[in-house]
């Protein structure tokens, strides 16, 4: 019988506790912990994070990309996030994930829509928009354009 508690024959009582009290171990250390460290003047917060994802990184957006209904935004500012993006992309429909990263000498965004229409919306509607004082381009995804790295995670 191996240790691991997400293989389906371990999930026995012991494994379960384990679990359980792991689960109060954190409980207890965020109690203890929380306020008690100085960092420039400000004392520091001790929490569960808030999600998990691929990698155990904390989810910041939504679920993950796929890949489907997703366009690309040129023409960003350096100081654009991908909270940003995700509040311009609304304008058109529901983005259930965005990043930004830089691409070629400049910052590009990446949104990925619930649904087909929201795309074909966000193209009419937004391409030559302005985001940050900057007149933006939005490109649909076809299929042919690798993304760069992740521009702070989820990418």
């Amino acid at each position: 019988m191996t240790d691991n508690c997400a293989d389906a024959t371990t999930k026995d009582a012991r494994c379960l506790r384990r679990a359980r009290q792991k689960s109060r171990d954190s409980a207890a250390l965020c109690r203890v912990r929380h306020g008690r460290y100085d960092f420039d003047g400000s004392r520091l917060r001790v929490e569960f994070g808030r999600g998990k994802r691929d990698g155990g990184a904390p989810s910041r957006s939504g679920p993950g990309p796929t890949g489907n209904n997703r366009i690309y935004i040129e023409g960003l500012d350096n100081y654009t996030s991908w909270q940003d993006l995700k509040d311009f992309a609304r304008r058109a429909g529901h983005p259930v994930f965005t990043d930004v990263f830089h691409d070629r000498g400049g910052k590009v965004g990446v949104v990925e829509y619930k649904n087909r229409d929201d795309v074909y919306e966000a193209v009419r509607s937004l391409d030559g928009a302005v985001l940050h004082d900057r007149r933006v381009r939005v490109v649909e995804d076809r299929g042919g354009r690798g993304g760069g790295g992740g521009g702070g995670g989820g990418g």
